[in-house]
């Protein structure tokens, strides 16, 4: 979550910056949990998690929710610095591999003005 706050810190977070480490942040943990045999529907079991994971993108601070709640489920099984270290060294092969066994069900468009848009 360093990262999300440097960037929040330093303004250069806007929609798109914050939808990339949505992104990223997700492929590293999809890649994490194939690698080890896990469904992510295991830790996104309740309405209300999955109304952390679709809502993430919608601020920063519901991004580190997202973290926080994930992080936090995945720590019943193992030691926190141990999962984020192993997240942190996902390398891009280990995406690409992880990226091929998942399937689009849904398909999420966001709308609205960035800052500084007058139209």
């Amino acid at each position: 979550m360093e990262l999300l706050e440097q960037l929040s810190r330093q303004k250069v977070m806007n929609r798109e910056t914050l939808q990339n480490f949505y992104q990223d942040f997700m492929q590293m943990l999809y890649a994490q949990m194939n690698e080890e045999g896990r469904a992510l529907g295991s830790i996104y079991a309740t309405s209300e998690a999955m109304e952390l994971y679709q809502s993430a993108t919608r601020s920063v601070r519901q991004m580190q929710d997202l973290i926080h709640y994930t992080m936090g489920r995945l720590e019943e099984d193992r030691e926190p610095e141990e999962m984020l270290r192993d997240i942190l060294t996902v390398t891009p092969e280990r995406v690409v591999e992880a990226a091929k066994t998942v399937r689009l069900d849904t398909v999420y468009f966001l709308t609205g003005k960035e800052e500084g848009d007058n139209g």
